[in-house]
């Protein structure tokens, strides 16, 4: 998830999810990270992610996922894929991108908010 604009990362959390997970935060992109097996057919739910913004300035912040192009993918996993020959199962990168990045939240901020100040 990219960095929502009119925002400064401050730090976010996992919580919940049939699969252990992490986040963190690197160029930008909020990142999820998923590692080990899913066994193929196996249904499973990814935690859900919180994060902690601190607004810029009054306006509206949005949060969406990531992702233009298979160049700049929004998700990417390896599937292990059985040939059918004598190499046996084989690893392939896979890389998907929303075809327009839904909006996931938005929230807007006033200057009349109680604790908001404008940014120096």
């Amino acid at each position: 998830m990219p960095v929502p604009a009119n925002s400064t990362y401050v730090s976010s959390t996992v919580s919940g999810g049939t699969v252990a997970a992490t986040v963190g935060q690197s160029g930008g992109r909020i990142t999820l990270d998923a590692p080990g097996t899913i066994a193929a057919g196996a249904s499973f739910t990814l935690p859900a992610v919180t994060v902690k913004v601190t607004a810029a300035a009054a306006g509206t912040i949005t949060s969406t996922l990531a992702g233009t192009s298979f160049d700049d993918p929004g998700l990417t996993f390896t599937a292990s894929v059985d040939s059918g020959t004598i190499l046996g199962a084989v690893d392939v990168p896979v890389k998907c991108y929303p075809g327009t990045a839904p909006t996931l939240t938005t929230t807007t901020v006033t200057a009349g908010n109680p604790g908001w100040e404008p940014r120096r």
